[in-house]
């Protein structure tokens, strides 16, 4: 064998483990992110965005109510207590993130966001377990379990009465 083809052998060598050292290294670093998320989420930490009617505090992964938060919360509380009706909460939700945000954005779109979203209980949710969170819920479990009572039985919501449905079969 000559020298030349012994090098190449040797490159071959070195490039083969390099690869294999690369990919341990890329796998043991998806690892120690993936543990790092789990562990966050069961301290309570959100791993995410915040969600909407939430906004960054200074602590990473810990969110707080924004004033679009605190007005969803108190058009969901009245529905919840019979003050108003489906109708007049999404209307509420669209009028009220649009004049907020400049963004249009659909309230029933928001409230189904919300029925279907742990988070706005006070949950943290990592790869389908669910963590009690350190956030401050926009609802509690008993207004939620009545929001979805509620929708149910609103006719003209058909695709919430979707949602409400698959969250009452878990």
């Amino acid at each position: 064998m000559s020298k030349q083809e012994n090098e190449s052998a040797t490159e071959k060598f070195k490039k083969d483990i390099s690869k294999v050292l690369s990919q341990y290294h890329s796998d043991h670093m998806a690892e120690r992110v993936k543990r790092g998320m789990l562990n966050r989420a069961k301290s309570g930490y959100a791993i995410t965005r915040p969600p909407l009617g939430y906004s960054k505090t200074e602590t990473p992964g810990l969110y707080e109510l924004n004033n679009n938060g605190y007005c969803a919360r108190n058009a969901l509380q009245a529905l919840a207590n019979g003050k108003t009706n489906v109708g007049m909460v999404v209307a509420y939700l669209e009028m009220f993130y649009h004049v907020m945000t400049g963004i249009e954005h659909s309230g029933s779109a928001w409230l189904e966001c919300i029925l279907s979203d742990p988070f706005y209980v006070g949950y943290v949710s990592y790869k389908g377990q669910l963590f009690e969170g350190l956030h401050e819920p926009l609802i509690t479990e008993d207004e939620h379990k009545k929001l979805l009572t509620i929708i149910a039985k609103q006719e003209e919501y058909n695709s919430l009465k979707m949602v409400v449905k698959s969250l009452q079969n878990h």
